[in-house]
């Protein structure tokens, strides 16, 4: 059944990127991407990228046209998430250049599209989706997408705000930082890190792109909410 799919994938693909077709309704989308995620995990979807091409050129033009419908827009950034989720179909997007332009929400601001909710949900997801590998979580640090990510804690759709939270805490757990352990010498005695060693895991866990700056990025900002939060009660109060 699936190979007989996969044979009808090119067509799916030109249909849904034609703006000059009728779109589909959100139900048939939802059980295509099941489909999708039902192949991703069978081989990681090495198989489906290495058959079916079309799926990176159809993400490639829903993303490169800023009058696409939200819905498909949608459903292209949880698609590309999918993708993604293999370090495989990662490298494949962005060799195309397709994962920093899609998922650049600045882009979509300008465009008017951001306003959709499933816009903001399919991005959120889409992130979720591909965060099953170090290089994934690099490329959210590198591009800067937590600072949008914790702004969406307080969209005014509840799914977003919920799906937002649930991302940063996962990110939050998906990074241990590197700690400088004491080193313990042949006579027994506990030598702690010197100086250097110090200042060398410091830097190493605030750079960009190590992956620890995400970490300090979502706990200042918890801890600037904090603060804000307590000083309202105070006056408050007063």
């Amino acid at each position: 059944m699936d190979s007989e799919c996969l044979v009808l994938l090119p067509r799916v693909c030109a249909v849904l990127a034609d703006p000059r077709q009728s779109l589909p309704d959100d139900t048939s989308l939802e059980k295509l991407l099941d489909w999708f995620t039902g192949l991703t995990k069978e081989d990681h979807g090495l198989a489906l990228l290495e058959s079916c091409p079309c799926l990176v050129d159809y993400i490639s033009t829903v993303c490169l046209d800023k009058t696409t419908h939200p819905s498909m827009l949608s459903f292209s950034l949880k698609l590309s998430g999918l993708l993604a989720a293999s370090q495989h179909g990662f490298n494949l997007l962005q060799d195309r250049s397709i994962l920093g332009m899609a998922y650049d929400s600045e882009r979509w601001q300008v465009a008017g599209l951001w306003e959709d909710p499933s816009v903001r949900i399919g991005w959120i997801h889409g992130l979720s989706n591909m965060m099953r590998h170090t290089q994934a979580f690099h490329f959210l640090d590198q591009a800067g997408l937590t600072k949008p990510l914790l702004q969406l804690q307080t969209d005014p759709s509840l799914f977003v705000a919920s799906a937002a939270n649930h991302l940063l805490a996962r990110l939050l757990t998906f990074h241990q930082p590197a700690t400088t352990s004491h080193t313990t010498q042949g006579n027994g005695l506990t030598v702690p890190p010197n100086k250097e060693e110090v200042e060398l895991d410091v830097t190493m866990e605030t750079s960009p792109g190590s992956g620890c700056s995400i970490t300090m990025e979502i706990l200042k900002h918890l801890e600037s909410s904090l603060e804000s939060d307590s000083h309202t009660q105070v006056r408050l109060v007063d």
